[in-house]
Order: structure tokens, then C-alpha cells, then sequence
């Protein structure tokens, strides 16, 4: 069922809640131990629209905007991300051109930037 939505291009499949929550999913399934089923999800990452179309997208849109208002959930994702990314180049590490790096590093400046603001403030 992971695999249909990591290729899905239905509208209702491309909300930034969505793609929050799915993120959210493959973090914890990348907690599991390795063993068959873990193993077909990363391999179903490999040339998804979710890594080459959708995370992108939605690192794009979360740096400085309102997109995922909680101010908690962009740090979250950003951590889920990097634990998707590290966990799908160990299953599959010629695959490293596939992770839109530059979309992530500018999310997690922006993120490190407005921790540093919002501390200052206090």
C-alpha cells in the first residue's frame, strides 16, 4: 500500500499534511529492523514522485511560509527526512543523486534560523 502512494500523483496524495504524515510513516518503518517488508519500501523510494517530486516541493514551500503551521513540524520532518535518506542510501547507496539535498539543507537553515529568532525573542 506504501509503494501506491509513493508514486500516487492524486491530488488528495500531494498535501503537504500528507506528505507530512507519510514521511512521518516511512521514519518510523525505517526504525524497524531490516527484513523483507522494509526492504520493499525502500526500494519502492527508489524513482517515486515522493523523493523526486513531492519532498522538493514541500521543502520548497515550508521556508518561510506558513505551510505546516505547528512550529514543531518542520524540525520533525526534517529529522524524518534525514532518517529516510540515511536508511535508503545504507539499502541502496549508488542511489544518492535520487535525494533532493539542496531542498533539505536550505529547510533545515531555515529552521535553524527561526529557532535562533524565536529564542532571541524569549
Amino acid at each position: 500500500m506504501i509503494q501506491f502512494f509513493l508514486r500516487s500523483q492524486e491530488e488528495k496524495h500531494n498535501s503537504d499534511d500528507f506528505i507530512f504524515d507519510l514521511s512521518c510513516t516511512l521514519a518510523i518503518a525505517c526504525d524497524a529492523p531490516p527484513d523483507e517488508n522494509t526492504n520493499k519500501i525502500l526500494a519502492a523510494l527508489k524513482g517515486s514522485l515522493f523523493l523526486s517530486s513531492k519532498v522538493p516541493r514541500l521543502l520548497d514551500r515550508v521556508q518561510g511560509t506558513s505551510a505546516l503551521n505547528d512550529q514543531d513540524s518542520q524540525p520533525r520532518l526534517i529529522q524524518w527526512l534525514i532518517k529516510i535518506f540515511m536508511r535508503y542510501l545504507r539499502h541502496l547507496p549508488s542511489s544518492y543523486a535520487d535525494l533532493p539535498y539542496d531542498q533539505l539543507k536550505r529547510a533545515l537553515d531555515q529552521s535553524n534560523m527561526t529557532e535562533k529568532m524565536s529564542y532571541r525573542k524569549s
